[in-house]
């Protein structure tokens, strides 16, 4: 509330002489300023769009504004899937007996399941969105997003023949929905790969 404490005061001393060091005159125009700001709910709208202090609601707008959604396609991390590949995401013959709440893997459990990312999840993707929406196609550039964004985990390559290659060290969900998005871009007329490390 400094910010609104700061704002009445400007405009209290900007009255005329005769009425700067008069108390009413000056609480008149401070609330004046209440009513004007909506008891500063318009100093607070910055913080509503601002996506490291927004939350819910608040973050869907940002994604509708960047055009990211929250809802993201072909992710679905909590489901175990009975099949016969064996990896940590699927449940085979050796749990037979204890299939504990494994499914059967088919076209709409798994391509067509949508998977919905939580705020903490949400918010790295946001701003890697919001960088690509202004990005140039330089290579400089979106290593120092995805530095900013995923810190160490994404590492950028150039291949030196016409390609890039995004090598993921650590999969989360978060990078999971920006490649199931295609946020994984590259310059025009430059192949881009993803190798996860």
């Amino acid at each position: 509330m400094a910010a609104i404490d700061e704002v009445k005061e400007y405009y209290a001393n900007l009255l005329i002489l005769q009425y700067r060091n008069k108390p009413k005159a000056r609480e008149t125009i401070k609330l004046g300023v209440d009513i004007y700001t909506g008891d500063g709910l318009l100093l607070q709208l910055a913080d509503c769009l601002n996506i490291d202090v927004a939350v819910g609601a608040q973050l869907d707008i940002i994604g509708k504004i960047l055009g990211c959604p929250r809802n993201v396609p072909g992710i679905n991390n909590q489901t175990k899937y009975f099949s016969f590949h064996i990896d940590e995401n699927s449940l085979g013959f050796s749990t037979i007996g204890n299939p504990s709440n494994g499914v059967a893997k088919n076209r709409n459990n798994s391509i067509l399941a949508t998977y919905t990312l939580n705020d903490t999840e949400y918010r790295p993707l946001l701003k890697f969105k919001a960088f690509l929406n202004v990005w140039r196609g330089d290579m400089g550039s979106m290593d120092r997003a995805l530095y900013s964004v995923f810190g160490d985990t994404i590492n950028l390559k150039n291949n030196q023949d016409m390609s890039i290659t995004y090598e993921i060290s650590e999969m989360n969900t978060t990078i999971e929905a920006a490649q199931a998005l295609g946020y994984f871009r590259a310059p025009i007329g430059v192949a881009a790969n993803i190798q996860t490390t």
